[in-house]
């Protein structure tokens, strides 16, 4: 039904940008990004179609244009969370550890209960052995997530062997890692 309305509207953008999304979900990742590339060619400031670009572009190893993407959806829409999310990660896995944790940050002055940025910027304070800010981020994001087995196990950890005395809590570790 979209092929069609595509065939008879090849300039309706929202079309397109349904049936890019219909692709992928069907896995069909080639015409997706054919469809996601069209939205962009007519609606070069379509945050959401870069976003959408560059997920799959991270998917078929195209990093640098992936990024690209990324930087422009964040750019059109700063308050765009999935996509202040996603180059949070992508900064991360670059070993940008500053900028991931800048734009997880980001994400927790528009939503200071986004899970998910708690979990991240705990997880980058962890490895920077900041482990007093990360128990806090890490406590926020377990917060109405009982199943996030990744997150408690870290929680635990820290609590267990965090190098501060008085930050050390042997009870919570034991607690969180039930």
């Amino acid at each position: 039904m979209l092929r069609r309305a595509v065939q008879v509207q090849p300039d309706f953008v929202e079309v397109h940008m349904a049936l890019g999304v219909i692709l992928e979900k069907e896995g069909d990742y080639d015409e997706a990004l054919a469809e996601f590339r069209e939205t962009l060619r007519l609606r070069p400031n379509h945050a959401t179609a870069h976003l959408n670009l560059a997920v799959l572009l991270e998917r078929k190893g195209e990093k640098k244009e992936s990024r690209m993407h990324l930087e422009q959806a964040v750019l059109l829409k700063p308050d765009f969370i999935p996509a202040l999310y996603q180059l949070g990660l992508r900064f991360g896995e670059e070993g940008d550890l500053k900028n991931a944790m800048a734009k997880f940050r980001d994400i927790l002055q528009i939503d200071p209960q986004h899970t998910m940025a708690h979990y991240q910027l705990g997880f980058l304070l962890q490895q920077n052995n900041k482990a007093k800010e990360a128990i806090a981020h890490y406590r926020k994001a377990s917060r109405g997530n009982p199943e996030f087995l990744e997150l408690y196990n870290n929680l635990a950890w820290l609590l267990a062997t965090v190098p501060t005395p008085e930050d050390r809590n042997g009870k919570d570790a034991i607690r969180y890692a039930i």
